[in-house]
């Protein structure tokens, strides 16, 4: 009987071992944000070969360089983040894989135990339990004391088989999950090589254009409609923020973790006291109505522009969500930020951004690095407050 029973065991744990879980590859938010960015940079790549020389010479060719270059970024900021995922969700696995070894080592032990009784003495018939009873009472409890061995020793083959499974599924899924790590991390270095590339052609680019004031004067004509850009983009988020809210009131439930402003510092007291985006600069264009003389140019800044130097750090002037990661032509890659109080600050020519759209930021948070532009290295920094752009030398601490 023992034997038996050892037998249909050992032929339950080989089925489970050749069961093979056959789980369609859902596609998740990650997986279809990888692929949208991924496609918007086949599609740049394309138009990129097909303008010819000339047009490869102008401002309208350098912005669609820089649009490439903010979209490997992203891709690669993606690609990072899921492979952050990935390595949390490998040690999870192997630290079940732990428990599951360990309980599999205790079953095995106690199975072991039980069918050395059973060898002993189950294979006694209970007729001769009943008859080598010394009285009617001990052969009853001798009856219900095997009884319960018996069952016992089934429900250990059950839950022995079971863990068998999960274990050989923990271990298929950390055998996936490490493919994909490898697939993760040459697809990062594969795309990092393509965005130095991007890089060293913008700058090749770049030293042709600084030589020509017409293209300059097209570039300030370029960011004049830009701000409006900008604008828009501000009101796209208060408008997504008061739907998001209202639907939220609507239904009764309180307002998503995500979008929690209360943990952050009120903006409003931070007038004349807010950190700079960088910690070296002056301000080469100031805020309001701005008059070129050399270029015989009007234009209207919403911000302020702080000239830098070389691979100057862009830092959150306050705690905040990084609310929308963008390209505008002129101003580049630009980040904005959302604030307590409704206030969002704006960030513009950065390159190298560390952070992802939804992450959470503390005032001096890194976001990324000082672009390189026609006129250098120059931030592009804006303050809103619901609507209204403000001056922002109001509002940074004086030094």
């Amino acid at each position: 009987m023992v034997r038996g029973i050892l037998n249909i065991f050992f032929a339950l744990v080989l089925l489970g071992n050749l069961v093979v879980a056959q789980s369609g590859r859902s596609v998740d938010t990650e997986n279809k944000r990888l692929e949208s960015i991924k496609n918007e940079i086949e599609k740049l790549q394309t138009q990129l070969h097909s303008k010819t020389k000339l047009e490869k010479q102008s401002v309208k060719y350098l912005n669609t360089i820089e649009k490439k270059i903010l979209l490997l970024n992203k891709y690669i900021n993606e690609l990072k983040r899921e492979g952050q995922k990935n390595e949390r969700e490998i040690r999870k696995l192997n630290k079940n894989i732990s428990k599951v070894e360990k309980r599999q080592k205790e079953l095995k032990e106690l199975y072991s135990k039980y069918v050395v009784w059973y060898y002993k003495y189950g294979n006694r018939s209970k007729l001769k339990l009943f008859l080598n009873s010394g009285s009617l009472n001990e052969a009853v409890v001798r009856l219900k004391y095997f009884r319960i061995i018996s069952d016992r020793v089934e429900g250990l083959l059950s839950d022995l088989t079971k863990n068998e499974k999960e274990l050989k599924a923990l271990k298929q899924r950390v055998a996936s999950k490490l493919k994909k790590q490898k697939l993760l991390i040459a697809q990062k270095q594969k795309e990092q090589r393509n965005l130095l590339v991007s890089k060293k052609q913008k700058q090749r680019l770049l030293a042709k254009l600084r030589k020509d004031k017409n293209s300059i004067a097209l570039q300030l004509q370029i960011k004049q409609k830009a701000e409006k850009e900008i604008e828009s983009r501000i009101a796209a988020l208060i408008k997504a923020e008061q739907e998001r809210l209202a639907k939220r009131k609507a239904d009764n439930k309180l307002p998503e973790a995500k979008y929690d402003y209360s943990g952050f510092e009120n903006f409003n007291r931070l007038k004349g006291r807010l950190g700079w985006p960088v910690s070296y600069g002056r301000i080469s264009r100031r805020f309001g109505k701005i008059i070129n003389p050399k270029l015989k140019t009007v234009s209207l800044n919403y911000g302020i522009d702080i000239k830098t130097k070389k691979n100057a750090s862009v830092r959150a002037v306050a705690g905040g969500i990084v609310s929308k990661i963008d390209w505008l032509p002129g101003y580049g890659s630009v980040i904005i930020i959302t604030h307590k109080n409704n206030f969002r600050t704006v960030y513009g020519h950065v390159t190298d951004i560390t952070v992802n759209e939804g992450d959470r930021v503390n005032a001096g948070t890194v976001l990324g690095k000082v672009d390189d532009s026609l006129e250098g290295y120059v931030l592009h920094f804006e303050i809103w407050k619901s609507r209204q752009y403000q001056n922002p030398t109001r509002w940074l601490a004086r030094r």
